[in-house]
């Protein structure tokens, strides 16, 4: 188990990190060369959303609980499990920030279908590659 981060310290998501509502969960990725991405459950994209900066751990906890009307320790127990997971995706700084992207949580209540099997289809791409050649098709 890892150790707990200091409760007065502000979760902000790196600035590469994007989160994208899909039919079957929530993407979570960084924009880059070769992204990688996390499906996850919408409930854990909510509590993602809310780590703009702006609140502390503390705060974050208190919002979790009001939110999913769970005790206080549910919702630690839920935040402390979010921070542990996407460490890698997370900064944790000592002052409150001013939000570089704000996503709604709102967007985030949904229920996801499940997936069926097979390949699933993204409602848009995560990247594009453009390759210049000296060789033309036509």
């Amino acid at each position: 188990m890892k150790e707990q981060p200091p409760p007065l310290f502000f979760p902000v998501l790196r600035k590469e990190v994007r989160l994208r509502k899909e039919e079957f969960g929530v993407l979570v990725y960084e924009v880059g060369e070769r992204p990688e991405f996390r499906v996850v459950s919408p409930s854990k994209a909510v509590i993602l959303s809310l780590m703009d900066g702006s609140t502390n751990i503390e705060e974050l906890k208190e919002a979790v609980a009001y939110i999913f009307d769970s005790t206080k320790e549910e919702a630690e127990e839920a935040v402390n499990s979010v921070l542990n997971e996407f460490s890698d995706l997370i900064e944790l700084r000592k002052e409150r920030q001013t939000p570089r992207r704000r996503y709604n949580p709102q967007e985030f209540v949904y229920k996801p279908k499940k997936h069926e099997g097979g390949l699933i289809r993204y409602s848009a791409p995560l990247r594009m590659a453009l390759v210049l050649t000296r060789r033309c098709p036509l």
